[in-house]
């Protein structure tokens, strides 16, 4: 005579799928997350996650979807001890962690903490290079004001003029064009800043010229290890086109000014933007990746650090 056992084959199943989980867990095995089906509140303490809470927004459940248990049910997982639950999300779903528990490493934003200087307050609407440089300075411990850099150590000469039918002035490599106190001021490049700095410090601290440097090489040599980097970009970002032309002093050579042209602290990133100390706004200002490396690169890519 045979004997009949009554079997509750969902109690099985259930039995089943903890030990198999105690079991993955306690030798180390990975069980994937998304082999399970639950549903995860948005809002109040999350068990899983120790000393957590959270927060979050949009959608009010996050669900995981099922791949390899399809048929798991939310109550087979709320049953497991929460170790286990643990477990699981330690091992298979930093990802998920990550997200919704760490939002602020997401983005994975870095951002030097820098004074700020607003050029135009200063009485400097096109001052924008020896704001930048002074904010440089004053970051590196050099206590100097706008004032005192621009009166007393940065090179300055005329704006363009009309000599013998030629349009003629200096070269931004050599000196600031026009004055920085006018909105018709010109600007200067780098070595005009590099060498405004060094006399400003008596050459003290190890300014360098990293022209050149692509912006992602800067972020990883320099913001990365705390240091700011002055650079040439354009003003808002915009694009940058051709301004005025006139001949060099003294050569048959012509230039053309970028208009537009905008110098910058760059102190940070994260994952699609480049963070400025920008002297046109009141403080920092991100501006989208691609866009940046566009503008600098129009500027030659012209760039200063102090290490």
């Amino acid at each position: 005579m045979k004997k009949v056992f009554n079997i509750n084959k969902k109690e099985l199943t259930k039995k089943l799928i903890i030990l198999t989980v105690t079991l993955f867990t306690s030798i180390g095995l990975r069980l994937p997350i998304d082999a399970i089906s639950y549903k995860i509140t948005k809002t109040g303490t999350n068990p899983l996650v120790p000393n957590s809470t959270t927060n979050m927004a949009q959608d009010k459940k996050e669900t995981i979807d099922s791949n390899i248990l399809k048929n798991t049910s939310k109550s087979i997982f709320e049953n497991l001890h929460n170790h286990q639950k643990h477990n699981i999300l330690n091992q298979q779903n930093n990802n998920f962690v990550n997200k919704y528990f760490k939002k602020e490493n997401q983005t994975g934003k870095f951002i030097i903490n820098i004074s700020h200087i607003n050029q135009k307050s200063m009485g400097f609407p096109t001052g924008c290079e020896s704001a930048s440089a002074v904010m440089l300075l004053n970051y590196k411990g050099i206590k100097i004001s706008l004032d005192d850099f621009i009166n007393n150590f940065l090179n300055k000469s005329a704006a363009p003029t009309m000599i013998n039918n030629k349009l003629v002035a200096d070269s931004p490599n050599n000196s600031f064009i026009g004055d920085p106190r006018s909105y018709n001021g010109y600007g200067c490049y780098a070595p005009v800043i590099i060498k405004a700095m060094k006399k400003a410090t008596s050459n003290s601290l190890n300014i360098i010229n990293t022209t050149g440097t692509d912006i992602e090489d800067l972020i990883s040599k320099y913001i990365s290890k705390n240091n700011p980097v002055l650079i040439w970009a354009s003003s808002e970002m915009k694009d940058i086109t051709n301004g005025t032309s006139w001949y060099i002093n003294g050569k048959d050579e012509k230039f053309t000014w970028k208009k537009g042209e905008h110098c910058l602290v760059l102190v940070g990133y994260d994952n699609e933007k480049y963070y400025f100390n920008d002297p046109l706004s009141n403080g920092v200002r991100g501006f989208n990746k691609e866009l940046v490396q566009d503008r600098f690169s129009k500027l030659q890519k012209q760039s200063i650090v102090i290490i």
